[in-house]
């Protein structure tokens, strides 16, 4: 069995012994390291930029339950219902 052409210009160490052979050299798991998407790192960082501001947090919740509400109205005249729901609530939330 003749060696790949590649195999002559390598200097034999464990790795290239063991590539050779067929098998794979292991790869530690510490060198793949892999980049945080950044999404999460955008959502982290506001997560601290609004740490110190809980007005803010309270009014993104109550928009957040508003708008669940507004999408669960169904039936004859959604329009005038949402218009009347929207006028009854806090202004600042939007």
């Amino acid at each position: 069995m003749s060696k790949p052409p590649f195999a002559r210009t390598m200097r034999p160490t464990a790795t290239s012994r063991l590539t050779q052979e067929g098998a794979t050299a292991p790869r530690p798991q510490l060198l793949r390291r892999r980049a945080l998407p950044p999404a999460l790192v955008s959502r982290f960082i506001n997560f601290a930029r609004l740490a110190d501001l809980p007005e803010h947090r309270r009014r993104v919740a109550a928009s957040r339950r508003i708008l669940a509400k507004l999408a669960a109205f169904k039936g004859d005249r959604i329009e005038a219902r949402t218009f009347a729901y929207l006028r009854a609530t806090d202004p600042l939330v939007f």
